[in-house]
């Protein structure tokens, strides 16, 4: 037997269950929905794999005109207790960029619009899960923003007053690298930016501003390069309207995320050259 709804709503098909959450402006498409319906089944052979490491991606046609091209992530395989973990006492990888996506557009910051997001539950627990978006296929900023002989100063700086606005808008990325961070350069020169991999995102209350420190702390992954960060990191400063001074503050922090995350490597992986 097959039961289908929306929200908290399971889909059984025993002995697997799935939770399943569509964004409601898609629920009348009887394609986009037998497309959701199915997605565990089909994913392993449908589309193109263009990730795969320990999630993999894939861009697949769902049939739809109103969505008619989507990228699904299916996220690593949960262990027994980490799968009790999202079941009982958090969310799932996949729920929290489906709400933070939904939310993230109603406060202005661009993300790939939201489809659906898919729990695959065994004996009550959760196993693997899928988040759904529209496909953007559009480069990311390590072209711009990662290498001191490539920099782009237009890029810096709007990049720079996007995350402004972003932190002022209380969101903390959480994971805010050259990889996703996606961009379009527009007709006037400048550049557009769309966000991806929001699972790690932190929002808060709207009247609860997001904190100096922690904003300062979320440009810290986007390059490896002191002086490519001291760069955009002064455009962020004039973005937010802050003394000059903290820029210096800026670049320091970031050497402290560089030193911590080359010791990290080297202990968690001492065989790797870095």
């Amino acid at each position: 037997m097959t039961i289908f709804a929306i929200n908290n709503y399971e889909l059984s098909i025993m002995p697997i269950k799935q939770t399943i959450h569509i964004n409601t402006k898609y629920i009348a498409d009887s394609n986009i929905v037998e497309f959701v319906n199915t997605i565990h089944t089909s994913f392993s052979s449908a589309g193109k794999v263009v990730y795969n490491k320990r999630n993999q991606l894939r861009i697949i046609e769902t049939g739809s005109e109103a969505m008619d091209k989507v990228a699904v992530k299916r996220f690593k395989k949960l262990g027994f207790f980490r799968g009790l973990y999202y079941t009982f006492l958090g969310s799932s990888k996949a729920e929290r960029c489906f709400n933070n996506a939904l939310e993230l557009a109603r406060r202005g910051v661009s993300t790939p619009e939201p489809l659906a997001m898919v729990e695959v539950k065994k004996n009550g627990v959760i196993k693997t899960c899928y988040y759904i978006c529209r496909c953007v296929q559009l480069p990311a900023i390590i072209d711009g923003l990662h290498w001191e002989d490539k920099f782009n100063p237009v890029m810096s700086a709007d990049f720079a007053c996007m995350a402004a606005r972003m932190h002022e808008a209380g969101v903390i990325h959480g994971d805010l690298n050259c990889d996703n961070v996606l961009y379009k350069k527009e007709a006037d020169g400048h550049y557009s930016f769309t966000l991806i991999d929001i699972n790690r995102m932190t929002i808060f209350p709207e009247v609860r501003p997001v904190s100096d420190k922690k904003a300062m702390a979320d440009m810290c992954c986007f390059t490896r390069s002191l002086n490519v960060m001291r760069k955009v990191a002064s455009d962020y400063v004039n973005a937010r309207s802050w003394n000059q001074s903290m820029t210096e503050t800026m670049v320091r922090m970031k050497d402290r995320f560089n030193r911590r995350r080359a010791l990290r490597k080297r202990i968690l992986h001492p065989t790797r050259p870095y």
